[in-house]
């Protein structure tokens, strides 16, 4: 994670702290949460004088997080970052938010961040009971809140498009709902096993994946998404692929039953959603991530002819 964050909004952060639900998530966010980098937009001759006179800069600076100095938030985020999960807090709402957000940045200024930190939580912090019945694909509306350049879909059956199981029904409208509002860039990773081939050899397999994928590109002509389609049928030393969720660069979905819902029957499962503003989640999708990106490097240098990914 990086947090760019400049000296005004933390020390009004820090007079104005008065405990409350929004104040108390960024605090353990700017303190407790590691692997973070802080960019605060100061000298680093007033690090000193803030060490002294702000309790949360000097908690922050003694957690072991490391925190660098910057003259500009604007130029470093926009030269130096990868927007991999990027968040910046400044005094005053600026004229590159946007800029900054299609990238896949979530932007605060002081004047808002509470009322917005508070609405991404109350409308992606969720529970779906699908004993009472999966209610449609409606609920990825809820993530027009956030911005991000990136979905991880894990499920091992969500592309078989059996006649029960269409991605027609399931993962096309659900991506439509992601899709639909999001940034400039997007990177689309679905990881998956099983692809209800015709024939069980290599080149049956190869062409139905190519068709799959030929439907994605169809079905978002007029989007900025890329898609891959990664086999989780290889081993992964301390690492196994069993659950489904849906990953962005800030949230994590889970879905027990997996997300081939339509046609839906009930069932004992359920559809649990939260962001990193959740301090458990932060810390699984940070591991999740990790594996993935571990797990697509071994491939790249696996030699096999067995399907790997595509393209």
């Amino acid at each position: 994670m990086e947090v760019y964050i400049d000296k005004e909004f933390l020390d009004n952060f820090y007079l104005d702290f008065d405990d409350g639900d929004i104040q108390k998530k960024l605090k353990k966010l700017l303190i407790e949460y590691g692997s973070k980098q802080v960019f605060i937009e100061c000298s680093e001759s007033d690090f000193i004088s803030m060490d002294n006179e702000n309790e949360i800069f000097s908690n922050i600076l003694s957690s072991g997080t490391t925190m660098l100095p910057v003259e500009s938030i604007k130029n470093h985020l926009f030269n130096k970052s990868n927007f991999e999960q990027t968040l910046v807090f400044t005094n005053k709402k600026l004229d590159w938010f946007k800029a900054a957000e299609n990238e896949g940045a979530l932007c605060f200024s002081f004047d808002d961040y509470q009322t917005r930190i508070k609405k991404i939580v109350d409308s992606l912090h969720f529970k779906i009971d699908l004993s009472e019945g999966f209610p449609g694909w409606d609920f990825a509306s809820a993530f027009k809140k956030i911005k991000f350049n990136k979905i991880s879909i894990s499920d091992a059956y969500i592309l078989t498009d059996k006649n029960n199981q269409r991605i027609s029904q399931n993962i096309i409208p659900l991506l439509k709902k992601l899709i639909g509002f999001n940034s400039n860039r997007l990177n689309v990773n679905v990881f998956t096993k099983d692809f209800n081939a015709p024939q069980r050899n290599e080149a049956s397999k190869i062409a139905k994946i190519r068709s799959i994928y030929n439907k994605f590109n169809s079905n978002f002509t007029d989007s900025n998404a890329k898609f891959k389609i990664i086999s989780t049928e290889f081993p992964q030393t301390g690492f196994k692929w069993h659950d489904r969720y849906i990953a962005t660069n800030f949230s994590l979905t889970d879905s027990s039953v997996g997300f081939n819902l339509e046609p839906s029957s009930p069932s004992d499962s359920q559809i649990i959603s939260e962001t990193i503003f959740d301090y458990y989640t932060y810390k699984r999708l940070k591991n999740l991530l990790l594996y993935q990106s571990k797990y697509i490097s071994k491939l790249n240098r696996l030699e096999t002819l067995s399907f790997k990914m595509f393209p």
